[in-house]
């Protein structure tokens, strides 16, 4: 293969990708607005969820956001979420998923019946097993119980733990309610060149795959194996 012509795939992989990277960005501030002022209200209402924790964690979990993972292991190992909210925000969780495919407006229209999808997903696997550890979720809907009702000491206190870090050190913490300009900006950032760069990396080596097989032999290998 000449030089030129890999250059050239180079350059239209590059190109592509370029023109996602201003959406992207708007997306990801967007998102990170959204959670600076909503943070608090979805981690207090997933902690107070108790018997209807899955749902509640499935439907918080489906919306982009930094933090929510980070937040609901917190929660599961402190006993304040049970085992099957925990696995709910897990299986509705998209990280990146949504802002890349918000990224190609014509893709737009799958967004809503993908959540649709997770989310129903995270309620049976939620509910399921809860139903299998129904006896030691007893346990911990007491301690969730008796958490709301102010039984914290000293020896036992359960802020301590929401002072994990989420990605690109992204504070959790419920305490952390002023607002920091450097955030709202440098995660964006952070978010839009790593997707930037996995969606590059990705363009780059299809093309150069097409341009090694033929088009149709490479749809033949991927739609036929």
């Amino acid at each position: 293969m000449e030089v030129a012509y890999l250059f050239d795939i180079f350059l239209d992989a590059l190109t592509d990708s370029a023109k996602m990277i201003p959406l992207l960005f708007v997306i990801f501030v967007g998102i990170e607005l959204v959670e600076y002022k909503y943070s608090n209200n979805i981690r207090e209402t997933v902690q107070k969820a108790g018997v209807l924790g899955p749902a509640i964690g499935a439907v918080t979990g489906s919306f982009p956001q930094c933090g929510i993972s980070v937040v609901a292991s917190a929660l599961y190992t402190q006993r304040l979420i049970t085992i099957g909210t925990l696995l709910a925000v897990y299986l509705s969780t998209s990280d990146e998923a949504i802002p890349v495919i918000l990224s190609q407006p014509g893709n737009a229209k799958i967004v809503v019946p993908l959540m649709i999808t997770k989310i129903i997903i995270a309620l049976i696997g939620g509910y399921a097993v809860d139903f299998a550890f129904k006896e030691s979720n007893k346990k911990t809907l007491a301690h969730i119980k008796a958490y709301a009702e102010g039984h914290n000491n000293e020896y036992h206190n359960h802020e301590t733990i929401m002072n994990e870090k989420a990605c690109c050190d992204h504070s959790t913490s419920p305490s952390s309610t002023e607002f920091n300009p450097k955030e709202i900006i440098f995660h964006p950032v952070i978010h839009t060149v790593k997707i930037f760069i996995f969606i590059f990396g990705v363009s780059f080596a299809i093309s150069f795959a097409i341009a090694q097989m033929g088009e149709e032999t490479f749809e033949k290998n991927v739609f036929n194996a």
